[in-house]
């Protein structure tokens, strides 16, 4: 077994309400997230520490095989450092892929610019929408609503 499975405990916490309010996460001593939790509640801390210490002994057994199954030399770390360097070189100085974001123009002005992709006859009936709203939306409300309505957007903006 490896070194990183005698760290592993269980913790009955109270997360529900009853008939069933406990339930056993999994931790890591360095995690403070589970890697496993209990899709259920049990009706006492007892049952809900007995069931959690069981999953723990089959994310054990499974490790151990895995552990089991894995060649007895560690693997070699790859230096993906030197492959991006390799690769650099290879590309004569830059990635094949190039950016994929499009890059923005340096002249602000140029940012100021509205977006082609957008359908203009769509804005406009946005724009038109936008337009006629607040005056449909004051014609509806009552005189009383629409002082109340001024009152706490005044109040908003003196307030700060």
């Amino acid at each position: 077994m490896s070194d990183d499975s005698a760290d592993l405990h269980v913790k009955v916490r109270h997360r529900s309400r009853p008939p069933n309010p406990y339930k056993w996460e999994i931790y890591r001593d360095t995690d403070p997230i589970p890697i496993k939790r209990a899709m259920y509640g049990y009706p006492t801390e007892q049952a809900a520490a007995n069931a959690g210490e069981k999953a723990l002994r089959r994310i054990l057994e499974i490790e151990a095989l895995k552990q089991a199954d894995k060649p007895s030399e560690p693997p070699k770390p790859t230096n993906n450092n030197a492959k991006s360097i390799d690769r650099w070189d290879d590309e004569g100085g830059a990635p094949s892929g190039g950016r994929s974001v499009r890059k923005r123009p340096r002249d602000l002005n140029q940012w100021a610019k509205p977006d082609e992709s957008k359908n203009p006859a769509a804005v406009a009936l946005g724009r038109l929408g936008g337009l006629k709203g607040g005056k449909a939306r004051a014609k509806r409300l009552s005189a009383r609503q629409r002082s109340v309505a001024a009152r706490k957007a005044a109040k908003a903006r003196w307030s700060q």
